[in-house]
């Protein structure tokens, strides 16, 4: 599972879901609290 803040998401955000299309978690972090998932739809 990849943790990022949100201005880093906003700047990754292609490889992110990259890594989310290949199987992978991605959670959205503000102020070292988690505000976001992002996972794959099937």
């Amino acid at each position: 599972m990849t943790q990022v803040t949100l201005e880093e998401a906003c700047s990754r955000l292609p490889e992110l879901i990259a890594e989310v299309e290949a199987g992978s978690e991605v959670v959205l972090m503000r102020e070292n609290l988690p505000v976001a998932k992002l996972i794959a739809t099937t």
